[in-house]
């Protein structure tokens, strides 16, 4: 319940932007996600769960919005009992008292910078971390002689396939796992591992009528194309890592080296996990724009880091040297330990304040009106945020009657959710066009004698196709949008007029 309470507290009010804001709407809406975003029907899960949860969860003091993202703080919360469990469950054979591997596992995890924005924004992702956690620790009660909770880690698989196609690239590690046990009872996953595969073609089959994870499926296979990452990506990967765990991250190489050496199975299954979940993304090919959110997708291989982390602890808790056994010196490193544990509390506020010309360089975000591209991403926490939804409600109120506003997907998102789910400004015409082909002008011409027009913002290519809308259009700042006025003197300037 405190782990609830903690994310619920930090967990966003109301509508965000983007994909974000997408989902809020469509859990209430109903509507398809968009083509191109995502399948049709992709993420049936978290729709179906969250859908239920908006319309049964009326009379919290929350918008639709906000209730949608409090469903990331819920499973966030449901995953940190599993990850305390797989963690004692992975300590058990190594330390005296594994429950200390699963405190220490689970407070890093929750405290991780990536798991805790997630719990902050309406996303899938937390629930399908709180199925790997119940996957994973089924795998690991069934290699201690327990074959019922192989079942149950197959069924999490199954869900979590209609959840997001990403848990593929957890099955290397779990089926390593479940195969680092002796020969005798290695015969005995035949029967449930045929059954898990049958149930997982099943769950894909049924849902394929709706387009869903089968389609996801197939798209992710085909359109995967490997390359050599470039220098940035590969050192962002460490530097990710270290913000999850800042220091923390040092009881790490003490819990691989226990594991190494008390459980070599256990050792490569979960090298394993953290390898197939960090390496295809890193070698991921982005035929289009830098993918500036690719952080999120390194989640789960956060998971066997904090397992390590907490058999880390474990062994320096209690294993010391004959001169640092006095209770006085136990009670130290325990402080020592709880600090390095606590360091995320300070040095995301910090970062968030200080780090901004070095988060710009490496991953720089999108610098919106009421949303700081820094702290947005760098701070978790997400209470109290309310800039998208005053940036939306302001753009909307501003324009003129039947207006035609084109925006990019981030600006857009926010200003749908607020036309169709609160009914804002009806008249008003929203156009979700990418920059690119001269489709943003082109729509923008049909439209200049029927409709004032604007921009949502004026960032130059890949967000607007500044350089020929101003051939053809003055653009002047009109509050947090532009005002568009067809140019009389455009002549041949204007490429579609000539």
């Amino acid at each position: 319940m405190g782990a609830l309470a903690f994310y619920a507290a930090t967990a966003a009010p109301t509508v965000l932007w983007g994909d974000d804001a997408e989902l809020q709407r469509i859990v209430v809406t109903g509507e398809a996600r968009a083509i191109g975003q995502s399948s049709r029907a992709s993420h049936l899960l978290w729709l179906a769960v969250t859908s239920l949860f908006v319309r049964v969860s009326a009379w919290l003091p929350l918008d639709p919005a906000g209730r949608a993202t409090l469903v990331s703080a819920i499973s966030a919360a449901l995953a940190l009992p599993f990850i305390y469990a797989a963690a004692t469950e992975l300590a058990s054979p190594l330390v005296r008292r594994p429950w200390i591997a699963g405190v220490v596992a689970v407070t890093a995890f929750g405290l991780s910078h990536t798991f805790w924005l997630l719990a902050a924004r309406p996303d899938v992702y937390t629930l399908q971390t709180a199925l790997l956690a119940i996957a994973l620790w089924g795998v690991l009660r069934w290699r201690r002689g327990h074959p019922v909770y192989l079942a149950a880690s197959a069924l999490a698989v199954a869900a979590a396939l209609t959840n997001h196609v990403m848990i593929l690239a957890s099955a290397p590690g779990l089926a390593a796992l479940a195969l680092a046990v002796p020969s005798e009872r290695r015969r005995r996953l035949v029967v449930p591992s045929g059954a898990a595969a049958v149930a997982g073609l099943l769950v894909l089959l049924a849902a394929a009528g709706r387009g869903g994870p089968l389609d996801d499926l197939v798209r992710a296979v085909l359109s995967y194309r490997p390359q050599l990452p470039s220098t940035r990506d590969t050192l962002l990967v460490p530097v990710y890592l270290a913000y999850q765990f800042p220091l923390s991250l040092l009881l790490a190489g003490w819990g691989v080296y226990g594991v190494w050496r008390g459980d070599r199975g256990a050792f490569y299954g979960l090298a394993l996990l953290y390898a197939g979940n960090m390496l295809p993304m890193l070698l991921r090919h982005h035929p289009a724009m830098y993918v500036r959110d690719q952080f999120i997708f390194y989640l789960p291989s956060y998971v066997p880091v904090a397992l390590w982390i907490g058999v880390g602890a474990a062994s320096v808790l209690i294993y010391a040297p004959s001169n640092l056994r006095a209770p006085w010196a136990q009670h130290r490193r325990s402080v020592v330990v709880a600090a390095l544990l606590a360091a995320p509390l300070l040095l995301y506020p910090l970062a968030a304040t200080i780090g901004g010309t070095a988060a710009i360089r490496l991953a720089p975000a999108r610098l919106l009106p009421g949303r700081d591209p820094v702290a947005y991403y760098l701070l978790p926490s997400k209470a109290a945020y309310t800039g998208a939804r005053n940036y939306g409600e302001s753009v909307l109120a501003a324009l003129e009657p039947n207006a035609a506003i084109v925006a990019d997907w981030l600006p857009y998102q926010t200003l749908r959710y607020l036309q169709a789910v609160e009914g804002v400004r009806p008249d008003v015409l929203l156009a979700q066009i990418n920059a690119g082909n001269r489709a943003q002008l082109q729509f923008l011409l049909a439209h200049r004698n029927e409709r004032p027009l604007y921009l949502a913002d004026a960032s130059p290519f890949p967000y607007y196709e500044m350089e020929d809308i101003q051939r053809c259009f003055s653009v002047a700042k009109h509050g947090m949008v532009y005002r568009l006025t067809p140019r009389g003197d455009a002549g041949d300037l204007c490429p579609l007029t000539r």
